[in-house]
């Protein structure tokens, strides 16, 4: 009830007694009505605005490309994760990276980082990442945002790269720009 009585108030506000008569819209030198003239607001935008990192759906990307890419099993990691198979003894885990951009990437003692680009991003490619046959493509989404893709395969660090770089290529269009 206080919504409406609100709303009252500030109706009411606008008008004032000033001058007695009846409101009425005035004429332009045109012959139009000042009433008919409307304006739109438009929303300006920004190269920050649209979708952001948050909006992106591991998952949901992962099974619109799975026959494509040949993934099985896809699976929630967690709210910012999505795991794969791309066969029995390999697979490929898809992790957004909100607040860390590439130059926040850490890796292990073991780790071969160099760096690349994917369809035209920056990227990173990482092999022996986490063990000596697993292998990351860090993919910028901005300077403060990435997304991983982590290949692994029980036992060939050039399948696991492969993998990474196949899906993190088919991935990298429906990320934010």
């Amino acid at each position: 009830m206080a919504a409406p009585l609100l709303l009252l108030g500030v109706v009411l506000a606008g008008c004032t007694t000033d001058e007695p008569g009846n409101a009425t819209a005035g004429t332009t030198t045109a012959g139009t009505s000042a009433a008919a003239t409307t304006t739109k607001s438009v929303p300006t935008t920004t190269a920050s605005s649209g979708p952001s990192l948050a909006d992106v759906k591991t998952c949901d990307i992962y099974r619109e490309l799975a026959s494509q890419l040949g993934l099985s099993k896809i699976e929630q990691a967690d709210k910012d994760s999505c795991y794969a198979d791309v066969s029995a003894s390999e697979s490929v885990q898809f992790d957004l990276h909100p607040d860390k951009g590439l130059a926040d990437y850490v890796k292990n003692a073991q780790t071969e980082v160099s760096e690349t680009t994917v369809n035209g991003r920056k990227a990173l490619l990482a092999k022996k990442a986490l063990t000596s046959t697993s292998c990351v493509v860090a993919i910028e989404v901005t300077a403060k945002s990435r997304v991983d893709f982590v290949g692994t395969s029980n036992d060939s660090l050039d399948k696991s790269c492969e993998n990474a770089q196949k899906v993190a290529k088919a991935v990298e269009p429906k990320l934010p720009k």
